[in-house]
């Protein structure tokens, strides 16, 4: 219904004087009337061209009026239609009755025409109110339904536990909504290298009202997706948070890009050029955090030697085990390893005290040697081994990347001064002073 004065009524009522009463009425003022002596005539002509709304006696010879009005609620075709039950028994009973089997008002003969005309007008009203925003909720639903399918979104609890994922994301991480539904964010973050961010990200939003970052999820097969998350609190009525929806997008191409720009491509390492961006950023973080830096610079002892004796393809073989055990031997997120050039690496490491430095750095150099790869030209060992200089920094010095730089290198060529094989801490002003 699109105007009230096309408005389609449908009387259904076994008197003729009652429906020609009401034919008169309702004619008067626009309305396109139809009539049906009884209740079966009704359910057909209601069936056949569904009206805006239905006029029902209900003391009929055939079918009374709550038995048509049940039949009608229960057909897909005219359940919407709303009934007006228009009747001379008006016992508190038959109304309630009358409103069980789905009628939306009660009229009891006689009535005046002024009554009946309001309330056809307002239940058309309504109806056509109900009408539009069956309508929004239907396209509402169809939009959501194409977000579910292209935006990888998370519902979750205010603990982080996944209470939804949208069928994209589901698509993109291979995981099905039963195996999702009731992990925490954390467990599907890539272990490596993200669960502690996670762990934090819900902390930090708390506090705030959004958060965006990069980080990698760990799929169902166990590979990697990168994805930009920007993730928002959701709030109660009184204010306080009842959960979270995270907007996710897929970046594992951009990221796996960016990876090749920065990695080296034989050992796996981050390049020089990761170096160079990374070192100062770092040192600067580790000034402001208050904690402990130290650079390592590291040499393959006599590899020159060793590409001579057994050849570059075997020389290769070694960088890429090198690389292996240096990643192995620094396993903390905040780790970061490099290859600078031929056989050189560095290592940048931060923490609140400078105990374990060396501890790290000797365990490192005794974990590439236990490897036992051999090495005759080797004058340290029998394998291949590593020098390695040190420069630890505390947040209170304020030397130069350059000179730090400087400091560690040269503490690394100390290191094959003394004979290879071994870790040599960089001197500080003062002990090079004496």
């Amino acid at each position: 219904m699109t105007n009230q004065k096309a408005a389609q009524i449908l009387v259904i009522d076994d008197m003729p004087t009652n429906i020609q009463y009401m034919q008169e009425v309702l004619r008067g003022h626009k309305y396109h009337v139809r009539v049906a002596p009884n209740g079966r005539l009704g359910l057909k002509a209601a069936k056949v061209d569904p009206p805006d709304l239905i006029l029902l006696d209900i003391m009929m010879p055939d079918i009374n009026g709550y038995d048509v009005c049940t039949k009608l609620k229960t057909s897909e075709a005219t359940r919407e239609i709303p009934v007006i039950f228009i009747s001379a028994v008006g016992e508190t009973w038959d109304k309630v009755r009358a409103f069980q089997c789905g009628g939306v008002d009660f009229v009891t003969k006689p009535f005046e025409p002024i009554e009946l005309l309001q309330r056809v007008k307002a239940h058309l009203q309504l109806s056509a109110v109900h009408q539009e925003l069956t309508k929004l909720n239907q396209n509402l639903k169809h939009h959501l339904d194409i977000i579910d399918h292209y935006v990888m979104t998370l519902d979750m609890d205010p603990e982080g536990t996944i209470t939804r994922a949208s069928e994209a994301f589901c698509e993109a991480s291979g995981y099905s909504q039963d195996s999702i539904v009731g992990k925490s964010y954390e467990e599907i973050c890539h272990p490596e290298c993200s669960r502690p961010i996670c762990a934090s990200l819900l902390k930090k939003i708390k506090k705030e009202k959004t958060r965006e970052r990069e980080i990698p999820i760990q799929k169902q097969d166990g590979s990697t997706l990168w994805v930009h998350i920007d993730i928002s609190p959701r709030f109660g009525d009184t204010g306080e948070i009842v959960g979270y929806t995270a907007f996710q997008q897929d970046i594992t191409d951009k990221q796996q890009l960016e990876l090749l720009a920065i990695t080296d491509e034989l050992t796996g390492l981050f390049n020089r050029r990761e170096f160079n961006a990374t070192y100062p950023r770092e040192l600067n973080r580790a000034r402001r955090d208050g904690k402990y830096l130290a650079l390592l610079m590291i040499d393959v002892d006599f590899f020159k030697h060793y590409n001579d004796t057994y050849g570059h393809q075997e020389g290769d073989n070694v960088l890429q085990k090198f690389g292996e055990i240096l990643k192995k031997s620094f396993l903390r997120m905040s780790d970061l390893t490099f290859r600078l050039g031929g056989e050189e690496f560095g290592v940048i490491l931060t923490a609140n005290d400078e105990q374990n430095f060396v501890a790290m750095a000797e365990r490192f150099r005794q974990n590439l040697e236990n490897l036992k790869i051999p090495h005759t030209k080797n004058r340290a060992s029998d394998f291949v081994t590593a020098s390695i200089g040190i420069k630890i920094m505390p947040a209170s010095n304020r030397e130069t990347p350059e000179a730090i730089y400087h400091a560690a290198d040269k503490a690394l060529y100390k290191a094959k001064e003394k004979g290879r094989n071994r870790v040599e801490i960089a001197c500080t002003d003062q002990q090079e002073a004496k």
